[in-house]
This record gives C-alpha cells, structure tokens and sequence, in this order.
C-alpha cells in the first residue's frame, strides 16, 4: 500500500538473517477494525486507532546460505517469506541480505528491468 502511493519501484530487506532460527516468522497482512478486515490504505487511515494487526505465521528457517546469490537459493521457508512480503506490497526486491557481510547480498532485477547494481 504505501510502496504504491509513494511511487517507490523496489524495496530492500537487510537483515534476514537474524530472523533464522526462530520457530515461526509473522507478516502483518491486513487490520481488523470493527470485526472487518481491511487491506486497502485509505480505508485504515479513518480507523487507525481501532485497527487491529492481522498476521501471517510462516515456520522459521535455519542458517541461511551465505554464498546465496538468488531468492531460489534460500531454504523454502524463507524463500516463502520474502516472495510473500514482495505480493503484499506489490514491489520487488532489488536485494535481500542473508549476513552481516557485503558479499552476503543477494542482488536482484527489479520489475522496472533497470537490472541490479554492483554486481
């Protein structure tokens, strides 16, 4: 929703690693107000004081592959959560970081076609 409105063509998500090894990963997916859920950012905006947060659970994944070079390369689990948060917000990636290193960054094309940079 707010990648749409703010024009953005992709997202970064660093840090993908400290999410490993935890039994179960939550996306928020929608917010319940008054027993109905909401998806549709205008809508929220009116009712954010009573929202409610609606999650997505998703089993955790171990250690990731530090010499992965694409989304495919991550276990299942993961690979689920990231192409999950890449369809909630309607934007690709343009990189996913497994590690704390530079070379532990999986960089991506974007659905612009620009191609990723530095690689």
């Amino acid at each position: 929703m707010g990648a749409r409105l703010s024009g953005m063509t992709s997202l970064a998500l660093t840090k993908l690693d400290v999410l490993a090894g935890l039994p179960e990963v939550s996306v928020c997916v929608a917010y319940r107000v008054d027993g109905k859920e909401l998806d549709e950012h205008r809508s929220i905006l009116t009712t954010i004081a009573r929202a409610e947060p609606v999650f997505a659970a998703f089993p955790g994944w171990g250690t990731l592959p530090s010499d992965a070079r694409d989304v495919a390369d991550l276990p299942g689990p993961a690979r689920a959560y990231v192409e999950t948060i890449e369809r909630l917000a309607g934007v690709s990636f343009c990189l996913v970081s497994v590690g704390p290193d530079r070379n532990e960054t999986i960089r991506l094309r974007d659905r612009s076609g620009r191609g990723s940079q530095g690689r």
